[in-house]
């Protein structure tokens, strides 16, 4: 290849993420990131820790790759791409929120893998984050799960867990 075809030549695409293997049925709330539990208590926004939203659960990630917990619809993809939310057939709605204040950067470091008002499968890569970028700016990357709106009557309870791998089923 000359100069000019390394210069203007086909740009490498980035790999392929591949959906987490196994067919979650829809009670099934999986961990959305591989990564490391973080007591609710210890979130440091007092909006997520207080469980302002809802009930919460919080991993400090150690993989960038940030999968549906459930199945549903992707109703809210933030432009962004820091928070996404699903709802689920029986209305339940699971909000994923990556990092602390990363609103504030702008989507630089994250990469949008699925599409708003896309059904998706327990395990379907819906963001990649770059750990990197996001400690960089001096900001904690903490991935919480917040269920916004449970159905009346519906109780959720979360396994107790410490370091679990994206695609573990969390809930009982």
């Amino acid at each position: 290849m000359g100069l000019f075809s390394n210069l203007f030549g086909k740009k490498e695409e980035a790999p392929k993420i591949e959906p987490i293997p196994g067919d979650f049925s829809d009670e099934a709330i999986i961990a959305p990131v591989t990564g490391t539990f973080l007591p609710t208590k210890d979130i440091s926004d007092p909006v997520f820790a207080d469980e302002t939203l809802g009930q919460t659960v919080a991993i400090v990630p150690s993989k960038g790759t940030v999968y549906a917990p459930v199945n549903g619809t992707i109703d809210m993809l933030a432009d962004t791409a820091h928070a996404f939310s699903i709802t689920t057939a029986d209305e339940t709605q699971v909000l994923v929120h990556i990092g602390i204040d990363t609103v504030g950067l702008n989507g630089k470091g994250f990469k949008i893998l699925a599409q708003k008002g896309s059904t998706v499968k327990a395990g379907t890569p819906v963001i990649s984050a770059d750990l990197d970028v996001i400690k960089k700016a001096g900001l904690d990357t903490a991935v919480m799960m917040i269920l916004v709106d449970v159905p009346e009557g519906k109780t959720i309870t979360f396994k107790e867990f410490t370091d679990v791998e994206a695609g573990t089923v969390i809930n009982q």
